[in-house]
Parts: C-alpha cells; sequence; structure tokens
C-alpha cells in the first residue's frame, strides 16, 4: 500500500505541473459544450441523437493517449527508475495504471455525457457501456508504451490511434456483411451501443444503419471483451520486453 500511495502522491504532482495534461483535463466539458452547439446548428434531423455517443466515446478515450506518451517521456528521461527502488512488481505498477487510467477516464466520460446533455434512455445499457468504455484509454495507453521507442514515435502511434475513433463513421456507410470489418475496433460497438442507448425505439428504427448487433449490453459486452484481450496481449508484450 506504501508503495501504490507513492506512485499517487507522484502523479499527483507530475498532473499538477503539467499545464498540458490538465488543460487536457479541463477542456473536455468544452468539448462538450461544442458538440452541444454543433448539433443544434447542425441542419440534420436527431443531430444531436448522432453526436451524443461521438462526445461521449471521445472524451471517455482521449487520456490514454496523453498517459501513453507521457510514460514514453518517463522512459526515456529515466523517471521510470522509480520502480527499481519500490518493492512493487511490474506487473502491479502496470495494473496500476490500467487501474488508474480508466477511472480517470470513466469520470471524463461521465462528465462529457452530463455537460452535453442529451437524454438516455436505456441507464443500464448506458453504464455498462461507459464502463467498458474506460478500458479503452489504458488500451490506447500500453499500445503507445510498446509500439513507440521515443516520443516522436509515440506521436504518430497516437495519432494513429486516435485515427480509429473514425471507424464507427463507417458503420452508416456499410452493409451489414461488412460490419465484420469493423468489429476488431471496440469504439465501433462503444459507438453503436451508446447510440441504442441514447434513442427511443422510434429514433432507432430510422437510423440510418444496419449493424447486426445493436443490443446496449451487448456492445458493451463486446467492448469489454476486445479491450481485456488488446491490454493481456500488450501487457505480456511488454513484459517479455523487459526480461
Amino acid at each position: 500500500m506504501s508503495a501504490i500511495r507513492g506512485l499517487l502522491l507522484r502523479d499527483r504532482l507530475c498532473i499538477g505541473r503539467d499545464g498540458f495534461l490538465v488543460g487536457m483535463l479541463a477542456i473536455t466539458p468544452v468539448m462538450a459544450v461544442l458538440g452541444r452547439l454543433i448539433a443544434f446548428w447542425l441542419p440534420l434531423e436527431n443531430a444531436s441523437l448522432y453526436l451524443a455517443p461521438l462526445v461521449a466515446s471521445v472524451s471517455i478515450s482521449s487520456l490514454g493517449t496523453l498517459i501513453g506518451f507521457r510514460l514514453i517521456e518517463e522512459r526515456e528521461q529515466r523517471t521510470d527508475l522509480l520502480l527499481q527502488v519500490v518493492p512493487m512488481p511490474r506487473e502491479l505498477y502496470f495494473s496500476y495504471v490500467v487501474g488508474g487510467t480508466a477511472l480517470v477516464s470513466l469520470g471524463l466520460g461521465g462528465i462529457a455525457a452530463f455537460v452535453f446533455g442529451r437524454p438516455i434512455v436505456d441507464l443500464m445499457g448506458f453504464f455498462a457501456l461507459m464502463l467498458a468504455g474506460a478500458l479503452v484509454s489504458p488500451l490506447k495507453c500500453l499500445a503507445m508504451v510498446v509500439l513507440a521507442e521515443n516520443k516522436i514515435e509515440g506521436m504518430a502511434v497516437g495519432k494513429l490511434l486516435d485515427s480509429a475513433g473514425v471507424v464507427p463513421i463507417l458503420a452508416f456507410f456499410v452493409p451489414q456483411e461488412a460490419h465484420l470489418l469493423l468489429a476488431w475496433n471496440p469504439q465501433y460497438w462503444l459507438y453503436i451501443g451508446l447510440l441504442r442507448a441514447y434513442a427511443t425505439p422510434e429514433e432507432f428504427a430510422s437510423v440510418p444503419l444496419d449493424a447486426p448487433l445493436t443490443d446496449a449490453v451487448v456492445c458493451a459486452l463486446a467492448a469489454a471483451a476486445l479491450c481485456a484481450l488488446g491490454i493481456a496481449w500488450l501487457l505480456r508484450i511488454h513484459t517479455r520486453g523487459q526480461r
């Protein structure tokens, strides 16, 4: 427990001194307000229905890129040597990273959804999806740590991972059979599920979407399973690389 307290104190100090990270945390409600304004002015029927899942899913996953970049920076500056003097197994440390990143991401996603203000029809499905979506951030974070050797590569990998957020948009333009090509992406399941959680049956029936699975809880389980498998795989790769 003393090791965990030490890491919490370190992270609190580091985040407090990192103006960029603090700004990114604070910008979440601002992005939700902008999304709400865009939904109001966009000449599209049910614009807020289409934007609400995007605001929630992007907000809940954006922290992963920042934390991943910070871990890469620590590795370059050798400030990660703390692990060598703290009696904490590396597996426990990364469990702390995964859990902490997911918890903060869940809070950011909840704030964004609240500020955006779209009424939620399926509360159970919505909460299940938010819990599943919180795992996207640590997945992105670990992917950056494993795939990038330095900050330059980290920026490139981060942009590539962020671009995966546009995959759900393709769901509106492909037939049902082609959705299997999108199903590898947890954010696809998050968007489809959140769309269902936000929409009444009548509204959802009018959505031009031909997805094979649209139940919110099922989508949450699919997203959570993909994230969990990805996190376990990346942790295994990282642990092997440290030996």
